[in-house]
């Protein structure tokens, strides 16, 4: 058989990574330990911007680097006509990156398990992407779980946590699940959103639009909060290099034990919690999944892959 052709731009197959860029993800990996001698790498891939930004860093530092490490690709495939990320099958054939295309109809298996007076489908199909993720890794032998989650939306999520929780809160950089075989990394934490952005449109990535009728209707909340942080950068143009120094400790908690106390350990992201709190489906925007739609963060607990089995509200809010 003739050898498959791809109709894709140069800098979308080998784009040049910005100094700038590669340096903030260089000190993210750094300053957590992201990455060590041996890691075998499952990037989470909605096909937005931030997770096809992050993927390509990542290659770019498997190439440099002199620690020897595996980078490969998921895609969880809700099977809901307003997303299709068909396209990044071939698209990671181009690339030649190893590639996980994982099947389930989430937004009707929601239907049938939640119950209808306390429906949470963002919450249900967060820990269901989650869990199919994690035995995904652990069937292919993965150990970190990359997801593209970048320093607007930590900032974001520490916001909503304060002002609807009342607690200091936002998502991890590099910690380990329950279990303790798996870690979660994002190392796009150091950098802002609107450089994936700017990455994306130059080399013409091919974006895949995601939206999800449950998660991305109306994100009126984190919109709003975007608002509210724009504003305060306008006026104080080193805002988020405060809000990254501040939310440092929060940031390095390395585990997602929830036995040690809600500032060691807590739900993981928080933002389902702060979904239930706002005793909606997203009708707050707060499904969770940063700008990126990345991948479901969900909670991590050791029932994670279990979610059709439970009411995913009532448990994520626990």
């Amino acid at each position: 058989a003739a050898p498959a052709t791809f109709n894709y731009l140069s800098s979308a197959l080998h784009p040049e990574i910005p100094k700038t860029l590669r340096k903030s993800v260089g000190e993210a990996v750094a300053d957590f330990g992201m990455i060590k001698e041996g890691d075998r790498l499952l990037v989470g891939l909605s096909g937005g911007k931030d997770s096809l930004t992050m993927l390509h860093i990542l290659l770019d530092l498997q190439r440099r680097a002199k620690v020897k490490f595996e980078v490969a690709a998921a895609t969880v495939n809700p099977e809901t006509p307003e997303y299709n990320p068909g396209p990044l099958i071939d698209y990671m054939k181009a690339l030649g990156v190893r590639y996980h295309f994982l099947c389930k109809p989430l937004i009707e298996m929601a239907k049938k398990h939640l119950d209808p007076k306390k429906p949470s489908i963002c919450s249900f199909c967060a820990r269901m992407k989650r869990g199919m993720l994690y035995s995904c890794m652990r069937k292919e032998g993965y150990n970190v779980l990359c997801l593209g989650q970048h320093l607007d939306d930590f900032a974001e999520s520490l916001l909503m946590s304060a002002f609807h929780n009342g607690t200091l809160r936002t998502m991890k950089a590099n910690y380990s699940v329950e279990a303790h075989d798996l870690r979660v990394a994002r190392p796009l934490v150091y950098v802002r959103e609107r450089v994936m952005a700017q990455f994306s449109a130059e080399n013409k990535l091919p974006i895949i639009q995601d939206n999800c009728p449950a998660c991305f209707a109306a994100p009126k909340e984190r919109h709003r909060i975007k608002l509210v942080l724009a504003q305060q950068e306008f006026e104080h143009p080193n805002l988020f290099w405060s809000l990254q120094k501040a939310m440092k400790p929060l940031m390095s908690i390395n585990h997602a034990d929830r036995s040690r106390g809600w500032f060691e350990a807590g739900p993981e992201e928080d933002e389902a919690p702060l979904q239930a709190a706002a005793g909606g489906d997203c009708e707050n925007g707060m499904c969770g999944l940063g700008s990126d739609g990345a991948m479901g963060v969900g909670s991590d607990d050791a029932m994670v892959s279990q979610a059709p089995a439970v009411d995913a509200a009532a448990d994520l809010a626990a």
